[in-house]
């Protein structure tokens, strides 16, 4: 599970570092849609993971603090982007940017990193 999660991690931050001034509309239509599915299933990597540890001693942890509030943010982006009906410029430029901050977690995956 953890292999799979660093590699969705990798794939995630590609697919945000794609994203560049002047792009097609097809790839802007790739990128939300891969965000939406990334988001579903980092939320899905924690809730598994608040199931099987329970919420005091997931808490406990600092790196899943630190993924509950990306995931949340993530969930925040999405819902903010329904709403407006918009998914570029502002705040949506800030929430992608704590996004990156996942590839942190790799820090806890890759002891040798």
């Amino acid at each position: 599970m953890e292999a799979f999660v660093v590699f969705l991690i990798l794939l995630n931050s590609a697919t945000m570092a794609s994203e560049h001034y002047g792009q097609p509309d097809w790839l802007g239509d790739v990128q939300y849609w891969a965000n939406v599915v990334f988001t579903i299933l980092f939320t899905l990597e924690m809730t598994i993971n608040l199931i099987g540890l329970g919420v005091k001693p997931y808490f406990a942890d600092a790196f899943n603090c630190f993924d509950a509030i990306v995931v949340c943010l993530s969930l925040f982006e999405l819902a903010a982007q329904v709403i407006t009906q918009s998914r570029e410029g502002g705040i949506f430029s800030i929430l992608r940017g704590f996004r990156m901050l996942r590839i942190l977690k790799l820090v806890k995956s890759w002891k040798s990193l």
